[in-house]
């Protein structure tokens, strides 16, 4: 659901990119649809929720309401399989809200986001609450989270004393089958969520350092949580998505999943129903994320495209208003309860595709139960399906959380029963039933096991192909995840580099600027030597005249002193006029060896100036040839990521290629053992009627 967050709020939703899909390839007729199962979806999210009532304005949507009751209400309780509209009041969510975000233990945003990843690992809000809460309240787990999930660890026991004890460990809702890595049923399973536990505390901390990272952007952040989320060991598209989902309401101000959203399984078929044209999305996360973006569009469309639309839109405040007055208390579950008009988020409609496409499976099995092709035990099997399928586990068996009926076995079962049972069926392809009696049973079912044998050596060719493909296929992913994240790693080096490039210029014209203030400063002492070296020559030449002056009028004082017989006092005379001349010299040598130095000192700072400016130079061209290294290897890890995905589509391709031989063997296997027992039948039918 969307924040209410100034910063999360876009004013105009984004566009589908062009080339992808256009918007006309939203199917009307289904979008009218869906808008009218969202009006059911909020009224009955007022009923369950909010303790009050809504009326449906929408025809359609009261068209639908009863059938869509008689679905929504075996998925309450329980199996806790519904999700309403505003995905914070799903059950899991709202218990994440009230006794994690909001919990008294002394926890900073760090912890509780873990503490929330620790609960997302099982759903089960009594496991949270009596077995491992206790546990997370101490400081002591705080120091090593991983410790207490390990084989012997505190919390691993407590859920194995847990188990044994009757109780379930996760929610009924998940569609996952545990590792065979003991014999015990309990605490196999017990490791089996003690070791996811490991991997999601794991990713936790990884995804509150890209929170926190500012130098990001929101698209950005989406990409790298979405890589780290995949890195964990057996958490694929569906675990990225749910996992997104509630980081999106942890941290409404980053509006993650405003415009984009990991397409988890469940909604593919949902956005195939509205989109068309768009061809098969099962598998293929790009294409599926420009069908959501497309989508998301079209119902964010202003004025609305079908009329089910307005009446969505006039109905959603009053919805928001109830749940405003119920939970006033709670700030963060009021973030997602002010939703701006036409501005749906891209993580709402993925989650409410999903539903929807749950809700027309419904309708699909109950018209196919009214026509005779499903009875309800298979119903119920068809059902049991959708809780908890057979997916693939690293080792041999499976554990489920209760009643564990193989459903695909039965179906097989009961199909070779009706070939056998049935032999006027044309089973064989293209016999007619009036000459069945007629028909070489022994010699069609020579050749009928012969093409069979092959049929089974090309099965265990194609499943050892298979098999290649699929390590092929892991491999491939692997290779397009490093590819990622080397192109992200060359993106961040290339940016580091041209801030350092920047530094580096910014350096050098401050260097510069230096180097020219040095050069007046220069210049200014030179005009300063020059004009006290004129000053001191024009004061040096005043006093020669001034000397030579007083020489002259010295020169006839020895001639009046000897007139007048005072000798003596003529010979000091001459020795003080002698020393007075030199004390001058002396004088003026030592100002001019002091400007000298003054001259030389200068001279130095310029040299060394220029030395700092060189270097400064030549680290600018070393960043620049970097920088077109970098940009070089950026290029190469571009193209070396769209090679890895290239080739991961070609390897799926072949994949299914093989599935289908495979499924074509299995038709082969099951019309052998029929002609078997025909052959088997007539067999003794003859020998009765001898």
């Amino acid at each position: 659901s969307r924040d209410t967050h100034p910063e999360a709020q876009p004013s105009s939703r984004a566009a589908p990119k062009e080339g992808a899909m256009q918007e006309r390839t939203v199917s009307l007729e289904e979008l009218e649809n869906f808008f009218a199962f969202l009006q059911c979806q909020l009224r009955k999210q007022a009923s369950v929720r909010l303790d009050a009532e809504v009326k449906l304005s929408c025809t359609l949507a009261k068209e639908m309401w009863s059938q869509f009751e008689e679905w929504v209400q075996p998925n309450l309780g329980k199996k806790d399989k519904w999700v309403p509209f505003h995905t914070v009041l799903c059950s899991h969510e709202l218990f994440a809200v009230q006794h994690i975000h909001a919990c008294d233990a002394d926890w900073d945003d760090r912890q509780k986001l873990i503490a929330l990843f620790i609960f997302r690992t099982h759903c089960r809000s009594e496991v949270f609450n009596t077995v491992q809460l206790p546990h997370l309240k101490k400081k002591d787990f705080w120091k090593d989270p991983y410790a207490p999930f390990s084989e012997e660890g505190a919390i691993t026991k407590a859920m194995l004393a847990f188990r044994r004890a009757g109780n379930p460990m996760q929610t009924m809702a998940f569609r996952c089958i545990p590792a065979r890595l003991r014999s015990d049923d309990a605490e196999n399973l017990v490791l089996n969520i003690a070791n996811r536990t490991r991997i999601l505390i794991q990713v936790a901390e990884n995804i509150w350092l890209i929170v926190n990272d500012s130098s990001t952007s929101t698209a950005t952040k989406f990409e790298q949580m979405s890589i780290e989320i995949r890195r964990g060991k057996g958490l694929g598209d569906t675990w990225v998505k749910m996992l997104m989902v509630s980081v999106d309401i942890f941290f409404p101000r980053l509006g993650l999943l405003a415009e984009r959203c990991d397409v988890g399984i469940g909604a593919v078929r949902g956005l195939e129903r509205l989109v068309p044209g768009a061809g098969c999305l099962e598998g293929d996360q790009v294409k599926s994320q420009s069908a959501l973006e497309l989508v998301t569009a079209a119902m964010n469309s202003e004025p609305p495209r079908v009329p089910s639309a307005s009446a969505f839109w006039s109905l959603l405040p009053e919805v928001e208003r109830m749940a405003c007055d119920k939970y006033g208390a709670n700030k963060l579950l009021l973030s997602q309860m002010s939703t701006q008009k036409f501005a749906l988020s891209a993580g709402t409609v993925q989650v409410q595709l999903c539903e929807w496409r749950q809700y027309h499976d419904w309708r699909i099995k109950k018209i196919k139960l009214a026509m005779g092709e499903l009875d309800d035990s298979q119903l119920q099997e068809e059902e049991d399906d959708d809780d908890l399928p057979l997916v693939a586990a690293p080792k041999a068996g499976f554990v489920r959380d209760g009643p564990a009926p193989n459903t695909a076995l039965k179906r097989l079962r009961r199909s070779r029963e009706d070939c056998s049972s049935s032999p006027s069926r044309d089973t064989f392809g293209g016999l007619a039933t009036a000459n069945v009696a007629q028909l070489d049973w022994a010699g069609l079912a020579d050749k009928t096991v012969e093409v069979a044998r092959k049929r089974v050596e090309d099965m265990r060719e194609a499943e050892a192909k298979a098999c290649e493909l699929c390590e092929a296929q892991e491999n491939a992913a692997q290779k397009l995840l490093v590819a990622k994240v080397a192109l992200h790693e060359a993106d961040q080096e290339h940016k580091r580099l041209m801030r350092e490039e920047d530094d580096a210029e910014l350096k050098a014209v401050c260097a510069e600027a230096k180097f020219e203030a040095i050069e007046e400063e220069l210049d200014e002492v030179e005009a300063w030597v020059e004009g006290l070296r004129g000053r001191h020559f024009r004061e040096l030449f005043s006093e020669f005249e001034e000397f030579a002056s007083f020489g002259d009028m010295l020169e006839q004082v020895p001639a009046a002193i000897s007139s007048s017989g005072c000798r003596d006092q003529s010979g000091l005379l001459v020795e003080g006029t002698d020393g007075l001349e030199s004390s001058v010299d002396h004088a003026l040598e030592a100002e001019i060896t002091k400007c000298r130095l003054n001259l030389e000192e200068l001279e130095r700072r310029q040299a060394e100036a220029l030395r700092e400016l060189g270097r400064l130079r030549m680290k600018t061209q070393e960043s620049s040839r970097i920088k077109q290294t970098k940009t070089e290897e950026h290029e190469v890890a571009k193209v070396a990521f769209a090679i890895a995905l290239t080739s991961h589509k070609v390897q799926l391709v072949v994949l299914r290629s093989m599935k289908m031989a495979v499924a074509h063997a299995n038709v082969a296997n099951i019309a052998a053992e029929a002609v078997k027992r025909r052959r088997k039948a007539d067999s003794q039918h003859e020998g009765g009627s001898g």
